[in-house]
């Protein structure tokens, strides 16, 4: 015969006491902030709906990371293709020339597998 401990509510306060902290210093976590950022584009092996598939991601993950930054403030974003093929990074919310934005070989030359570009 196998006997269940009926557990305590104060048995449970060890763990309530590590899931405050980690919510504290979630909540109270400055917000990042950096003058330069460093992204990398690469392929990666994702899957999301139970079948694997080679998918392009930015600084290993997809989404990418999310940039926050003021209007006006300024910041220098480098960005490395680790890819075998040509690149580029399609951006909302920042006003950049044309010449910097868009489909490679039409409106931009693109991110040359193996090399960085400074926006």
């Amino acid at each position: 015969m196998i006997l269940h401990r009926i557990r305590r509510w104060d048995d449970y306060l060890p763990y309530l006491a590590v899931i405050v902290m980690a919510v504290s210093f979630l909540a109270f976590a400055p917000a990042a902030h950096a003058d330069i950022y460093t992204l990398s584009i690469e392929k990666i092996h994702f899957g999301f709906d139970g079948r694997i598939r080679e998918a392009m991601a930015i600084n290993g993950q997809i989404p990418g990371p999310t940039l926050r930054f003021r209007e006006g403030e300024e910041v220098t974003i480098n960005v490395t293709n680790k890819m075998d093929t040509d690149t580029s990074l399609h951006w909302h919310g920042i006003l950049l020339p044309f010449t910097q934005d868009g489909v490679p070989g039409i409106s931009f030359p693109g991110i040359k597998p193996g090399e960085t570009f400074t926006y």
